[in-house]
């Protein structure tokens, strides 16, 4: 039972912003029955994550065709031309679905998109989701993931209103594992059929995360 309207008070490193930009630490929040239609602006020390947006086309090639980053996305192929990646860049931007949300994580030093992270396979009905992220392999191993998806996961419980996120890790990606461990998730099964790609099925651990809107 989701309560009715409560406050959260932002951590020192870590606040929200406003469609104007206008830095929020303290807001109340009233959890919602139904996805947003529109979400926020977050921030972090060394992050801004943010709307998707035209410009971000060739980011979203260049991103979605590197195979390190696409090695263990096993639900779809590799982009390889411009088409499919306007065809991405239109879902990660369309929020009328109601089904998903997805962020650009943008590195402040220099305003440049490093990866994406978000929500999917939205249920209203049980308040969950399944959570996405991926990175350019030149920010591996420096913390931003993990920094990124700790002001996603205080905005999903505290004002998305989700009450249960999944995390759906190929059983050999051990960073993605650790990561989603070191965030509070916990290993509920494995799939060893989650995804068919190639002709071949590809396990996946699936981690859970009850939230506790106390964040």
């Amino acid at each position: 039972m989701l309560i009715a309207c409560y406050k959260i008070k932002v951590a020192t490193l870590i606040s929200i912003k406003t469609q104007n930009f206008t830095t929020v630490t303290k807001i109340t929040v009233v959890p919602i029955t139904e996805w947003p239609m529109d979400y926020q602006q977050l921030t972090t020390n060394r992050l801004m994550l943010r709307k998707f947006c035209k410009s971000d086309l060739h980011f979203i090639n260049h991103h979605f065709s590197n195979k390190h980053v696409t090695q263990f996305l096993y639900d779809t192929e590799p982009i390889k031309t411009m088409e499919e990646a306007e065809e991405l860049l239109d879902w990660t931007m369309d929020i009328t679905s109601g089904d998903h949300l997805r962020w650009c994580i943008v590195h402040k030093r220099n305003n440049t998109p490093i990866g994406t992270c978000g929500f999917h396979q939205y249920d209203k009905n049980t308040k969950s989701a399944e959570i996405g992220y991926d990175l350019d392999v030149n920010f591996w191993n420096q913390g931003y993931m993990n920094e990124a998806l700790q002001i996603l996961l205080q905005y999903a419980q505290n004002y998305l209103g989700l009450q249960n996120i999944t995390a759906c890790i190929a059983i050999d990606n051990i960073a993605s594992e650790k990561l989603i461990q070191k965030l509070g998730f916990h290993h509920k099964m494995t799939d060893p059929q989650k995804h068919l790609f190639r002709g071949r099925y590809y396990a996946h651990h699936i981690y859970e995360l009850c939230c506790s809107h106390s964040m």
